[in-house]
């Protein structure tokens, strides 16, 4: 009896730690709400008051173009809280996936993404084929986020490499960059929503400290791991292993 209330203690206090994770979570994203919505949504209503009284067209346009940014910029950040809310293990439907296939369809739409910055991506692919356990749209919404990562804190005509391998019974996703790095102090945060792990890319790109911590989500429900070696000055690799079977 002595062991079975010990076992269901352990349990009980298990539990007890990931909801209070699960609530530090939720209240940092509720700051990151008010912090970061607050801002652009208060400069709309000012904005559409100049505009009613601005006579000259030009100026109009640039004053409409700051709330179209504006606005897109809040709905980001809405569509990126809601990807948070919408990652548990019960609700990822996994199906067989040809990993060569999967990284090829990525690869053709992020190609766009770094040809912004000048930048260039290299593939690595598997010799042979495999198929993995996975859902395709969370995680393409993985190896987007992590790359848009490299993209963001790179410099213009640097190069992306996205490789593939297999090692010990899990399919091995890299992403490697020769960006700005991390500096060490942020590194034991840099997967949880906090404000201090938040910078601004290369060319002044807004980031909402939310991407990573939604990766470490989508992979975890997945039963795989994400793993990070960085130096600041020198660049960055993100390692995703999702099990075989």
């Amino acid at each position: 009896m002595n062991e079975t209330v010990h076992s269901q203690n352990e349990q009980l206090e298990i539990a007890m730690s990931a909801l209070q994770k699960t609530l530090g979570e939720k209240d940092s994203i509720l700051k990151l709400v008010a912090h970061d919505l607050r801002t652009p949504v208060a400069s709309i209503p000012t904005m559409v008051e100049i505009i009613m009284t601005e006579e000259n067209e030009d100026q109009k346009k640039e004053y409409l173009e700051m709330i179209k940014s504006a606005c897109n910029s809040s709905l980001t950040l809405i569509s990126e809280i809601m990807a948070t809310a919408d990652i548990s293990t019960s609700n990822i439907e996994k199906e067989p996936t040809l990993l060569n296939e999967f990284i090829t369809d990525c690869a053709a739409i992020l190609d766009l993404k770094v040809k912004e910055k000048n930048q260039q991506l290299t593939v690595h692919y598997l010799e042979q084929d495999i198929s993995v356990p996975l859902n395709p749209e969370k995680m393409k919404r993985v190896v987007f986020n992590l790359v848009t990562n490299s993209v963001k804190f790179s410099k213009r005509d640097t190069a992306i490499s996205l490789s593939l391998s297999v090692k010990e019974n899990h399919a091995i996703i890299e992403i490697t960059d020769e960006g700005i790095g991390i500096p060490e102090k942020l590194l034991p945060e840099i997967f949880n929503i906090s404000k201090s792990g938040k910078r601004k890319g290369t060319e002044g790109e807004k980031s909402y400290g939310l991407g990573l911590n939604i990766c470490k989500k989508i992979v975890e429900a997945h039963s795989g791991k994400i793993s990070l070696i960085s130096k600041e000055g020198k660049g960055s690799t993100f390692t995703v292993a999702l099990p075989l079977s």
